[in-house]
């Protein structure tokens, strides 16, 4: 017997499906019920993918959601645009399920590698690119580089997360992507071999969920995404797993800035003579470990610390960015630099001033604090 005055509190349950999700498929189209046509469209294989092919649940780092605790999100596509909703269900054991979320779906875009992409490729990739071929029924476009920078357009490929810029329309099923930034949120710079599904969604698209008694470092989750179609839903037990369950990480980043930057000596309002060389130097940030939040202790895993100079002009135009390796202090922008930065219409020979940006880069995620030092010539 309960010692509370309202009786024993009542046991949290989760039916299958719950009163949120509309009745199951039973009406028929064209002598056919929706969900055989979504059959046909989306196919069962790749786990979950009745109508949402390739689909993922994937553990956002710090610099994405800035939360010290395990934070995870759906990123999921469609072949066409019958599919409005997806719910996502949870399982420790692949038997038991319960619902994590339902809502309006934002679908990402969906393609693969037309060819393989080398871990090799620049952080910020201006050179390289990389060749897709669309496959799914959304799109996306080209943002400025302050949204890169800001990390507006994602694109999952492996287990790298991309901060695109770029995309250019080749033909009505292939684009060409340059000037993202690689291994945003320490994830890993990795070789995408052709054929690898790419994932593209906004970032304020992202559905982010956490609990921190749940999803705990090192725990293993099966998932599956149920898709909804006209006020009607596919049956959980019809709805693939998704493949290769990973454990939950907890990893989230705070890359530290660089320090004490100087321009020919100089730590503001530096002078220089165009068409010399112009010496930039900084003391390197410490490197930081991992800041960590879950029940149990998790790994100490130090980074690796590079540069990102920035010439701006006058107006704030990046005019040239330059990516240096683990180590480096110093960098010399050369007369033959300024001579090719000089062909840029808004940067005038010589140039009144310009400005010098600097940030810390780890793993492939600029520091949110820079130094900068205005050049007078």
């Amino acid at each position: 017997m309960s010692d509370s005055p309202y009786g024993p509190a009542p046991q949290q349950t989760f039916p299958s499906p719950p009163s949120m999700v509309p009745a199951p498929i039973v009406v028929a189209t064209a002598s056919r019920t929706i969900a055989a046509a979504a059959r046909e469209i989306g196919g069962s294989g790749g786990g979950g993918g009745i109508s949402s092919p390739n689909p993922r649940v994937v553990e956002l780092p710090w610099p994405l959601v800035r939360q010290q605790v395990p934070t995870l999100a759906p990123v999921f596509a469609r072949r066409d645009q019958i599919t409005s909703t997806i719910a996502l269900w949870a399982s420790r054991d692949g038997e038991s399920y319960d619902q994590q979320a339902i809502g309006a779906a934002r679908f990402a875009a969906l393609g693969t590698l037309a060819a393989d992409y080398p871990d090799t490729a620049p952080v910020i990739d201006d050179t390289v690119g990389i060749l897709v071929n669309w496959s799914g029924a959304d799109r996306v476009e080209s943002v400025s580089d302050a949204d890169a920078g800001a990390h507006t357009l994602l694109a999952f490929v492996d287990d790298e997360i991309l901060s695109i810029r770029d995309v250019t329309i080749l033909s009505a099923t292939q684009v060409q992507l340059t000037g993202h930034r690689r291994g945003i949120g320490c994830t890993p710079r990795q070789t995408h071999d052709a054929g690898a599904t790419i994932l593209f969604l906004r970032r304020d698209q992202l559905r982010p969920f956490s609990d921190a008694r749940r999803y705990r470092y090192g725990t293993t989750w099966q998932w599956k995404l149920q898709p909804v179609w006209f006020n009607r839903y596919l049956p959980l037990d019809q709805c693939d797993p998704l493949p290769d369950p990973a454990p939950i990480r907890a990893v989230t980043c705070q890359p530290a800035p660089h320090v004490n930057l100087s321009v020919n000596g100089a730590t503001q309002n530096a002078l220089c003579a165009w068409g010399s060389d112009v010496t930039v130097a900084w003391d390197l940030a410490d490197w930081r470990a991992e800041a960590f939040w879950s029940l149990f202790s998790m790994p100490f895993v130090p980074r690796e610390i590079g540069s990102l100079i920035q010439i701006l002009d006058a107006t704030g135009t990046v005019v040239r960015r330059v990516v240096l390796g683990v180590g480096i202090s110093t960098w010399t922008y050369t007369p033959a630099a300024q001579t090719a930065d000089a062909q840029n219409p808004a940067f005038a020979t010589p140039p009144a001033s310009f400005t010098i940006r600097l940030n810390s880069l780890w793993d492939g995620y600029a520091s949110s604090a820079c130094q900068e030092v205005l050049v007078r010539t």
